[in-house]
């Protein structure tokens, strides 16, 4: 996390620091004045075994499922971290989980917890979008993991796997995660998208998607147009995405 801010031009830097300073004074005296049910809110974590106060929360939400599983192990599956201006409620495990996908958005805001997600998907889609549209989004989305669907993905999984290892050689040194993270996004849209669609994915392709991905850090959660050098590269990979070949097809 720290190294997202750190490679900052130093004046955009030093405003950065002082207004998450600020924030971070006035959203702690803000939420502390909050009237508090005890009986059914969260355990509040408000320290961390790494220095004291939102300093210690920063730094160990840099390694953020090191944090989860510690606090997993101390508090339970639902505890909330305060960081800056956000309390932020984590629900592990699938029985914790459950509420979160069925609760309406009245109770539970799906499009409030990942509006740090606009960035990469888009205006309007998934997250961004109506629980009507995003609900009609999702189903479209399941259809395609449906169990008879993915039976019949084992074989095209085989053809990408030994078309993709014939490439390596006898021997070498490689990135396995770079190169596990391609084969991925290569067997995924053969399988998901058809064949089609998969013989036009170049490896440039894969490439925008690796950065796409890459885009969403620990700090996009507080700052998702903060302008790091990994928020640089996604955005600059989204628009090459929505302007390829492969967003016509």
């Amino acid at each position: 996390m720290f190294s997202q801010v750190l490679d900052l031009p130093f004046p955009l830097l030093i405003s950065v620091v002082g207004l998450f300073f600020i924030i971070s004074l006035v959203g702690t005296l803000c939420f502390s004045s909050l009237p508090k049910n005890k009986e059914t809110a969260p355990p509040d974590v408000s320290s961390s075994h790494l220095a004291p106060g939102v300093l210690g929360r920063m730094m160990e939400f840099g390694a953020p499922i090191k944090m989860v599983m510690r606090c997993y192990e101390k508090y339970g599956p639902v505890f909330t971290v305060r960081m800056f201006h956000k309390r932020i409620t984590f629900l592990v495990g699938p029985e914790a989980q459950a509420p979160f996908f069925t609760s309406g958005d009245d109770e539970l805001s799906q499009q409030e917890v990942y509006g740090f997600m606009k960035p990469v998907f888009g205006k309007g889609v998934v997250y961004d979008a109506t629980r009507k549209d995003r609900q009609i989004q999702f189903q479209s989305m399941a259809n395609g993991l449906r169990a008879s669907r993915l039976k019949s993905y084992v074989t095209k999984i085989e053809k990408e796997c030994t078309a993709f290892f014939k490439t390596w050689g006898d021997e070498g040194t490689v990135d396995l995660l770079e190169a596990l993270s391609e084969l991925t996004i290569l067997t995924a849209s053969r399988c998901l998208h058809g064949d089609d669609v998969r013989e036009n994915l170049f490896r440039e392709v894969a490439k925008l998607f690796h950065d796409l991905d890459k885009g969403v850090t620990p700090i996009t959660v507080f700052a998702p147009n903060l302008p790091t050098a990994a928020h640089r590269a996604r955005d600059k990979a989204r628009i090459e995405m929505v302007s390829s070949s492969l967003c016509n097809l």
